[in-house]
Formats: C-alpha cells, sequence, structure tokens
C-alpha cells in the first residue's frame, strides 16, 4: 500500500522566525511544520499548481507586506493554487492578495482559513492592466478584526473579476464585509451566499460599478453601521433570499439596491 507521500507528495515549511519571503515557485504540495512570524511578506506563490496546507498552524504577517500574496506578475497564469485549513494574522497590509497585472489568477482556492488583523483587507483582490482573476472560490472561511478594510475586498483596475464565489463564511468586527467595486474592467456573475456578518463599522457587502450580474443570496447580516447591502449604478443583480437586521441606514431603499431585493427580510435599528 503506498504512503500518503507517495500518493501526494509534499514538502515541508518549517515554522519559525523568517526575515526573508519564502516563495513556492515550483508546482505542487506543501504545509506548514509550525507557526511562522514574517518580518515582510510571509509566503508569495508564483506559481500555478501549488497546494499551501497551512496544517491548522498560524502564518503571521511583518510590519511591511503580505502574509501570503498570490502573484500574478505580468504575463503568469496562476491557476489551481489552494491556501487552506489554517491562520493568517496581523499584517500591515493585507492578510492575503491576488493581484493579476496583466496576468491570471484563476480557478484557485482559499478554505477553511481563519484570517484576523491585518491593517487593511483580510483577502484583496486587484485585477488590473487587462489581468483575470475568474473562476475563484473563497469558501468556509472567518474573517475577523480590521478598521481599515473589508473581509474580501475586490477592486478592478482594467482586469476582470467574474464568476466567483463566496460561500459560506463568517465575518465581524470589520470595515465591511464583503466590497465588490472598481474604476474599470469586469465584474460580473460573482456569488456571496450563505455567510454571516456582523457588527460592520459600514455596509454589510457592498456592490458598487462595475458590478453587473451578481447573486447575493442566503446571507445573515447583523448591525451594520451603514446599510446591510448595498447595490449602486449596476444592472442585472439578483439580492434574494437574506436576512438583514440592525442596520444603521435603511438596508432596502431604491439607493441602497438597484434593483430592489427580492425575498429579503429587512428591519432598521
Amino acid at each position: 500500500m503506498k504512503t500518503m507521500a507517495q500518493v501526494e507528495p509534499r514538502t515541508p515549511i518549517e515554522g519559525g522566525i523568517i526575515t526573508n519571503e519564502i516563495v513556492l515557485g515550483v508546482a505542487g504540495s506543501y504545509y506548514l511544520t509550525g507557526n511562522i512570524n514574517a518580518t515582510g511578506t510571509a509566503i508569495r506563490i508564483v506559481k500555478e499548481n501549488i497546494t499551501l496546507d497551512l496544517n491548522g498552524f498560524s502564518l503571521t504577517g511583518g510590519a511591511t507586506d503580505i502574509g501570503v500574496h498570490v502573484d500574478g506578475r505580468p504575463g503568469a497564469a496562476l491557476g489551481n493554487v489552494t491556501v487552506k485549513n489554517g491562520r493568517v494574522t496581523g499584517s500591515s497590509d493585507q492578510a492575503v492578495q491576488f493581484d493579476p497585472v496583466s496576468g491570471q489568477c484563476s480557478g484557485n482556492v482559499i478554505r477553511e482559513c481563519t484570517v484576523s488583523e491585518p491593517f487593511f483587507s483580510c483577502i484583496y483582490i486587484v485585477p488590473a492592466s487587462g489581468g483575470q482573476c475568474d473562476g475563484n472560490t473563497i469558501d468556509r472561511c472567518t474573517f475577523s478584526r480590521t478598521d481599515n478594510g473589508s473581509a474580501v475586498s475586490v477592486f478592478t483596475l482594467g482586469g476582470s473579476f467574474n464568476g466567483n464565489v463566496i460561500r459560506g463564511c463568517a465575518m465581524t468586527d470589520l470595515s465591511s464585509g464583503v466590497s465588490l467595486s472598481g474604476s474599470t474592467g469586469e465584474l460580473r456573475n460573482c456569488t456571496v451566499a450563505d455567510c454571516v456578518i456582523e457588527t460592520m463599522g459600514g455596509s454589510g457587502i457592498n456592490i458598487f460599478p462595475p458590478a453587473h450580474g451578481n447573486l447575493i443570496k442566503n446571507n445573515v447580516i447583523r448591525s451594520p453601521t451603514d446599510q446591510g447591502i448595498w447595490v449602486a449604478s449596476s444592472t442585472g443583480n439578483r439580492v434574494e433570499n437574506n436576512h438583514i437586521t440592525g442596520t444603521g441606514e435603511s438596508p432596502d431603499s431604491t439607493t441602497a439596491c438597484d434593483p430592489p431585493m427580492r425575498a429579503s427580510v429587512c428591519s432598521k435599528g
């Protein structure tokens, strides 16, 4: 009988304090053997077909950079990257960042991770200059504690963020839960579903141009300072079967959602 190492060869990443970022540039499966504390970016992924198993350990980013950076540098094609099963905390920038610049970061998965206390967003995705960040999944993650960003923040700068899924996540004590927006590019056919979003400093979910044709469904949103769900100047977005309570602003006005919400339960105060 084959061992697990023979079935799926895995490369260990030793825990400890690191002063130089760990670069994963060879396809394969990697796993942490202990907690990592970094002075800058902790782990940078520059190759497709990589699985990073945090193995229940914590990865703490440094005072100047990012916890896990999926680096879609110009012309690169980063697909089938998975980050799973652990904690990413304390970066002074973003905890996890995808940034395809005229490259691709598509078909990737972040699942069963706890992400907390970055200075900005827990997960930050910025497709730029024709870069594609399509068909990714953020699944069953827990996000908490940042005053300056969102659990998941997407901002398109001439790139695309299409067909992505954020599902089954818990978000609490953040500036906002999910923010999908941009200046130019495409942001279409994404889904935010089955999430619990609580105690936001702003809105629970923001959908701004150029976002079109997205689905916001079956979420529970409690006690945001502003709107529960704010969809502005966009078309074809569906907001269905959400439960929104304790909002600081009306969660169901035409300025907060166009077209209006359908089959959603909303209450103010």
